[in-house]
């Protein structure tokens, strides 16, 4: 299971996204936790997925968190009634490998999500630290401890304490954790990306920078609303050789490929358009008097250059 870390990534616009299935104890996964925040202490925001975590151990939550503080802060605390104790639970910015106070953090839950995984989002969202994004999560604010019966051959789950939230007073059990960006589970991550890349556009005033983040944003509005895909008749247009690169129909779809490497399929932005490589390329397409003559290849650095159309595709038929 990789002690719970399914994917660490960087998405379009240097948003950092992280996939937590488990919260393992950190004896246990620390190493893989701290190589995967390593990875991703240079983003931009952070996206974390919690929408298929059922929880675990809220030790490895006070590790993650403790990335995002840049001093101790009280999270929450736990009360066991049966033997009047109370504990507090505290980051520890000393045991993360890098500190981020000011990262802008979402956070993905859902029906699946439960337990641990819920107070990660709930005690985010209470001290103002994270943007919880999806459907409310399942509800289970209590501890538990493990009772077994050999005799019966069971093993039971037994309550034995809640979580108090410093801030809130309260906790998530039999309530769950409400976003504050509701999505259904399937387009919540987009919706998140699009939320960080439009919060970071919003609050930075550099050109370049914010051209950067805008062309991730244009990329993935095309996704969550695609555009009408042109007729495969009306693509064969765009076919043809530009320099070094062929632009091929197949399949009723464009492809690129540069000297004969490896195709990368084109995608619709407008009628013009097509994005590539991810999102991190553009290409597009230059027509004069009705007639495809060039193609102008951009990059998300912001590079652009123009090439000539210089003939057909192989496949494609002269018109």
């Amino acid at each position: 299971m990789n002690h719970g870390f399914a994917r660490a990534e960087i998405l379009l616009g240097n948003v950092g996204y992280l996939e937590l299935r488990h919260f393992h104890p950190p004896e246990e996964g620390a190493n893989t936790a701290l190589a995967a925040m390593a990875f991703l202490a240079n983003v931009d925001a952070l996206i974390v997925d919690l929408r298929d975590s059922g929880g675990g151990e809220d030790t490895m939550d006070h590790l993650l968190v403790s990335h995002l503080f840049a001093e101790p802060t009280h999270l929450c605390t736990h009360e066991y009634r049966a033997r009047g104790e109370r504990v507090e639970a505290w980051t520890n910015p000393d045991d993360a490998s890098w500190r981020r106070p000011d990262l802008p953090v979402y956070v993905l839950v859902g029906r699946t999500t439960f337990s641990a995984a819920e107070g990660f989002a709930y005690n985010l969202q209470a001290l103002g630290r994270a943007i919880v994004v999806g459907e409310r999560s399942r509800g289970g604010g209590h501890t538990v401890e493990f009772a077994t019966f050999p005799e019966l051959g069971v093993e039971a789950m037994i309550p034995n304490g809640r979580a108090i939230n410093p801030v809130t007073g309260e906790n998530w059990e039999g309530v769950g954790v409400a976003p504050d960006i509701e999505s259904d589970d399937v387009r919540a991550l987009g919706v998140a990306h699009r939320a960080a890349l439009q919060a970071l556009v919003a609050a930075d005033e550099d050109p370049e920078r914010t051209r950067f983040w805008r062309w991730a944003l244009e990329s993935l509005e095309a996704r969550l609303a695609p555009c009408a895909v042109p007729h495969a008749a009306d693509l064969a247009a765009f076919a043809g050789r530009y320099g070094t690169v062929e632009i091929r129909l197949d399949d009723d779809a464009l492809s690129l490929c540069w000297d004969g490497r490896r195709a990368h399929r084109l995608t619709p932005l407008d009628e013009t358009r097509f994005e590539f490589d991810g999102g991190r390329e553009r290409v597009r397409f230059v027509s004069e008097g009705g007639t495809i003559v060039a193609a102008v290849f951009e990059t998300q650095e912001g590079d652009a250059y123009r090439v000539a159309r210089t003939g057909l595709a192989n496949d494609v038929p002269s018109q």
